[in-house]
């Protein structure tokens, strides 16, 4: 068959929005259980200088491409060509008005997306991406997978791997985006790009009245764990008592739990005992000089019997990255972080904690673990995305002192988080930031908290909020997270209320939090 001509053949481009703003990419790790996801796409067939969607305001809308009322769309995909006329075009939309109507629009189930996978099988022969077809089911699932989790040492029946969803908020505010008229302000077109101003003008945080003052009464330095000793023969006794214990026909496998073991007890001790003349708390004695050989070595190590041993005897090892976290030569040399020391035993130990039942259960691993993010943020170390997944969960573990450690370990990361905010392209910082932030929020809806807890939890938020670039963004997660409220309940509680001279520094922590998040 011949090749259509040019003059008949036309573009069929797929225009791709973002109901959630950016928040999906933002908070979806958090609020999903560590399922991300990088947009809630809204789509549009454009074709014949028109832009053509389903919604539940007005059921199938047209508009010139670009000036809808989602604004400027954030991914362009080239679909294909059509031999289909305008004419014809306009035909076709006109049948499928009888079957996408407002009335039969549902965010799940039957969706813009819906529409314009059955619209570009009729033009082109073909549908869109799968993966925005498949957004709603893979959302579901993540629900579902969240709910079927077993319940570990959590409080209040959060999962185990981080805070119960507040989706509530995001889910309506999605869905109202989506059925939004067009009669909306038409935005720009697609070629042209608004320039941001941010940085010429002052922080809207300088301008309140009256001004925040709680921020002047936090601490600026970050809170170290190194006053226990390492006790070397009860490490070594600890790890062959449970090596002995592994029952397993592989001989490699014995081979190489005993070869971690020599490579933790004869390597690893003696380089953290050579350094444990320490006097003053955040002034660690030098230890010995950076050792790339025993760095991969020992994160080897750490990976073998992290594998192998339960979660209960992992304790020893987490107390020697403890110290080694408490050393800034060792937390943020660049030798440690590419060998990924720290990084790479957080990611054995998240899902191994996350299985935990109870209190109770390992309860010197969760603590030590505590302590080594407090003392790895203090040094400005990088504990990946598995180290925020432990903080989350720690600040949400049922036991009290647990909880504790975890919200010191917070106020340390958000003291670095709030410098690196303040740096020129901060936009990864951010993300990192609101997913913490939304722990801390979900955290303090905790009724048990002592309020010591509670003080540093709400200094954390203070720490991250002040002068966050993204005011937007902070708007919108107070808005799907409730904070107002939820500042405002911890502030009423009798941890809170009976705290004696603590009370009026937590409460005016709280009270201008509160202020941040509606700014």
């Amino acid at each position: 068959m011949a090749e259509p001509t040019q003059s008949t053949v036309h573009k069929v481009e797929l225009y791709c929005y973002d109901l959630s703003g950016g928040l999906a990419r933002q908070l979806s790790a958090a609020l999903l259980g560590g399922h991300h996801m990088e947009a809630v796409w809204h789509t549009s067939i454009v074709a014949h200088g028109q832009e053509v969607f389903f919604g539940g305001g007005e059921g199938i809308s047209i508009t010139a491409p670009g000036r809808s009322h989602h604004g400027n769309p954030v991914q362009v995909t080239q679909l294909g060509q059509t031999e289909i006329d305008k004419e014809t075009f306009q035909m076709l939309i006109d049948d499928l008005r009888e079957r996408f109507t407002a009335s039969s629009y549902n965010l799940f189930n039957y969706n813009c997306n819906n529409f314009s996978d059955e619209f570009s099988k009729i033009l082109i022969g073909s549908g869109i991406p799968q993966h925005i077809l498949n957004m709603p089911a893979d959302f579901q699932t993540a629900l579902r997978n969240m709910s079927n989790r077993p319940q570990g040492g959590m409080a209040n029946g959060a999962p185990a791997g981080g805070p119960a969803p507040p989706l509530g908020g995001l889910v309506d505010m999605i869905n109202q985006r989506a059925q939004q008229s067009t009669t909306s302000q038409p935005a720009a077109p697609p070629s042209s790009v608004a320039e941001s101003s941010t940085n010429a003008q002052p922080h809207p945080h300088d301008s309140l009245s009256p001004p925040i003052t709680s921020l002047s009464s936090l601490p600026a330095s970050p809170t170290y764990f190194i006053a226990s000793p390492i006790k070397p023969d009860a490490l070594a006794r600890s790890l062959d008592e449970h090596i002995r214990a592994v029952r397993s026909p592989d001989f490699n496998a014995k081979a190489d739990l005993q070869e971690a073991r020599k490579i933790i007890v004869k390597e690893a001790l003696p380089w953290i005992q050579d350094g444990s003349g320490s006097s003053a708390v955040g002034k660690v004695a030098a230890r010995r000089n950076v050792d790339a050989q025993l760095a991969q070595r020992w994160r080897k190590a750490n990976d073998v019997l992290c594998a192998q041993l339960p979660t209960a005897a992992l304790f020893p090892l987490v107390d020697l990255l403890r110290h080694a976290a408490a050393d800034g030569n060792a937390a943020n040399h660049s030798t440690y972080n590419n060998a990924q020391l720290f990084s790479s035993a957080l990611e054995s130990l998240a899902p191994k904690l996350g299985k935990t039942q109870g209190p109770d259960e390992a309860r010197s691993t969760w603590m030590t673990t505590m302590y080594l993010l407090a003392n790895l943020s203090a040094n400005k170390g990088d504990g990946g995305a598995a180290g925020i997944t432990l903080l989350v969960a720690g600040l949400l573990h049922a036991d009290l002192k647990v909880a504790n450690v975890a919200a010191t370990a917070a106020y340390n990361l958000c003291l670095v988080l709030s410098e690196r905010l303040r740096q020129p392209n901060s936009a990864s910082v951010e993300e990192v930031a609101l997913e913490v932030l939304t722990a801390l929020l979900e955290a303090l809806k905790r009724t048990d908290l002592q309020a010591d807890t509670v003080h540093r939890i709400a200094a954390s938020l203070m720490r991250v909020m002040w002068r966050f670039p993204d005011l937007e963004a902070l708007t919108g997660l107070a808005e799907v997270l409730e904070a107002s409220e939820v500042l405002k309940e911890a502030g009423r509680r009798d941890n809170v209320v009976g705290a004696g001279s603590d009370r009026v520094a937590i409460e005016a922590l709280l009270k201008d939090c509160e202020r941040l998040m509606r700014t």
